[in-house]
């Protein structure tokens, strides 16, 4: 194989994997929104009392005491 044909095929090996690289980021990207929607749909839920989990009270308690920090 040439030196040529060594350096396309290094080419396109590198196209790939960053190709595979952003699908992952976009990937990540989109579970880290799900959470995030979970979460703020959860913490409504409890602030509507249609939920209750002794599990949750400290994070949502958290939560609640930065929303009024950012309201001040």
């Amino acid at each position: 194989m040439s030196i040529l044909g060594k350096v396309k095929g290094n080419l396109q090996e590198t196209a790939t994997m960053a190709r595979d690289g952003v699908e992952d980021m976009k990937v990540r990207h989109e579970l880290a929104q799900a959470y995030e929607e979970l979460g703020r749909r959860t913490v409504g839920l409890m602030n509507a009392g249609k939920l209750k989990a002794a599990a949750l009270d400290f994070d949502v308690d958290r939560i609640r005491k930065l929303e009024a920090e950012t309201r001040t």
